[in-house]
């Protein structure tokens, strides 16, 4: 049987419901205690943020699943705990199309179903908190945008002392394997309760806090390369950091072979957003590769995916003299101060990069073999390629 109301509910003690209920909004008052939902329903219908208010340690809803309408945008709690226990989940939804209504349940105890056997770039994660789960669902998945989830978990009796050790880990289903989806936030604990938040989630299901068996590292997030006139900009973003001694940038002319072309120092740790970029002055025309190389103060090494950007400037009519090379490069050409020339060997690797000025150039040391050499000239954004045999 399900009840609904016109009217919302103002709680000033502690309430225990025998039907599913439909009702605007709930407000807790300073000692009002808990709302048993006693294995029914609660449907929220107002879907303002803040149709649910009050909730603290003492006033939250157990035993049941809580409904909430959404809008796409906007921070929605699911205060829902066990007899003993505040629990909460919540979603801070960013856009999300074509999701009216959230559900969320707590489950206290031990994770039922499949048990976390997974890693998070290096990470072994194959326990989770004991006090309990959530499944939040919608009632249809999204078909855009993304949302951020934090849970807060109380009562664990197997928690850790180290906190970078914890990342809220997600599974489709019971029987599914969990994982870490989306970008992890560092949690934080007090006396009795551990705070996890994991970003830039696309779908809803499972959700419990996972335990590393070392601290977790950096999250990284927006990392992105962008061609701008001769150069290419790279830029990235942290959410957290530990440990971070800094990223190598490497870059590849062929998507396989990498090769270090500058490095950036981290923050050490961070709990908050940190953005970095670094500028190549010489990319080569055609293809170029780039990807990150997270290093720890302890020597660990992180990957992370690999962009690449289309360089296509104009190609230049130039010649190399002589050809095979003796001491310097000499060109066709009187080029403008602040040219760049690369000197990339038969491996892919640059292995020399300076600036032109004037119709020559001297390598510091080249020993004999083939080489490329490339040529990107100052403001108008022309390339010029050619082989040189050094004997």
């Amino acid at each position: 049987m399900s009840k609904t109301f016109a009217n919302s509910i103002i709680l000033n003690s502690a309430f225990y419901t025998y039907y599913d209920m439909d009702i605007p909004s709930v407000t807790f008052n300073t000692t009002a205690g808990t709302f048993n939902l006693n294995n029914k329903t609660l449907k929220i219908s107002n879907a303002s943020p803040t149709s649910i208010t009050g909730t603290n340690n003492s006033n939250y809803f157990n035993g049941g699943t809580l409904q909430r309408a959404i809008n796409s945008t906007g921070v929605y709690e699911f205060p829902v705990g066990s007899f003993n226990n505040f629990q909460s989940a919540t979603v801070n939804a960013n856009g999300l199309m074509g999701v009216s209504t959230i559900s969320a349940t707590h489950t206290q105890g031990a994770i039922t179903g499949t048990a976390p056997s997974t890693t998070f770039t290096g990470v072994a994660i194959t326990s989770a908190l004991n006090g309990g789960w959530f499944s939040i669902n919608p009632n249809i998945q999204p078909t855009g945008g993304s949302y951020n989830i934090t849970l807060k978990i109380k009562g664990s009796t197997n928690t850790v002392t180290n906190a970078n050790r914890y990342a809220v880990i997600k599974r489709n289903n019971s029987t599914s394997a969990w994982a870490v989806n989306g970008a992890y936030v560092l949690a934080t604990t007090d006396a009795t309760t551990v705070t996890s938040t994991i970003n830039s989630l696309t779908s809803f299901s499972d959700f419990a806090i996972g335990i590393g068996a070392s601290s977790l590292p950096v999250s990284l997030t927006g990392f992105a390369v962008k061609a701008n006139n001769s150069k290419v900009d790279i830029s990235w973003q942290t959410i957290t950091e530990i440990n971070n001694k800094g990223f190598n940038i490497l870059h590849s002319i062929d998507g396989t072979t990498f090769n270090s072309i500058g490095f950036v120092a981290g923050k050490g740790n961070s709990n908050t957003s940190s953005n970095y970029s670094y500028n190549h002055p010489f990319p080569v025309k055609g293809n170029n590769y780039y990807r990150l190389e997270q290093i720890d103060y302890d020597g660990k090494k992180t990957m992370s995916e690999i962009k690449m950007v289309a360089f296509n400037g104009k190609e230049m009519l130039v010649t190399v003299y002589p050809n095979p090379i003796v001491n310097s490069i000499n060109f066709s050409k009187f080029f403008i101060p602040g040219t760049s020339i690369q000197i990339i060997n038969s491996n892919g690797a640059i292995i020399e990069q300076g600036f032109i000025n004037g119709n020559s150039y001297k390598p510091k040391q080249l020993v004999t073999g083939m080489y490329k050499v490339v040529v990107i000239e100052k403001n108008s954004n022309s390339i010029f390629t050619n082989n040189i045999l050094v004997q």
